[in-house]
């Protein structure tokens, strides 16, 4: 989760604000500054962001090998790390700009496991996926 942060609101934090319209112009330094200040203190901000995208890549290609052929990461039954797991999974390949190789990665069909994942549960889930996201923006 927090190279997903790093990533969207300092890398890519210009196109951020730009997809949060709503949040007011002169938020977005001291907004940077803090996020920046909380990740340094966890460790991710003392990486460069070739070594956060690498992370990320890393990351989400343990999470197809760790899901291999099942339907969900416990088996048949959605449980509680699935949930997590889409929260997580979600804001990469949904909300996080399509420069980021997390999102590149997602979208370039090489894990199609975890994209099939992803899919099923939002369509279970959220069959009005598509109305609630138009309204939103």
């Amino acid at each position: 989760m927090r190279l997903n942060v790093y990533t969207r609101w300092v890398i890519f934090n210009d196109d951020m604000f730009k997809i949060q319209s709503t949040c007011p112009k002169y938020m977005k330094i001291p907004m940077r500054r803090k996020v920046e200040s909380m990740l340094h203190a966890v460790g991710v901000g003392r990486h460069s962001k070739e070594e956060v995208h690498a992370m990320m890549v890393n990351d989400l290609k343990q999470f197809s090998a760790i899901l291999g052929d099942w339907k969900y990461i416990m088996g048949d039954q959605i449980c509680d790390v699935d949930c997590a797991a889409f929260g997580i999974l979600s804001q990469v390949r949904w909300c996080t700009p399509s420069a980021c190789p997390g999102n590149a990665f997602l979208q370039g069909g090489e894990f199609k496991n975890a994209t099939d994942y992803m899919d099923r549960i939002r369509n279970e889930f959220w069959p009005d996926w598509g109305d609630i996201i138009s309204k939103a923006t």
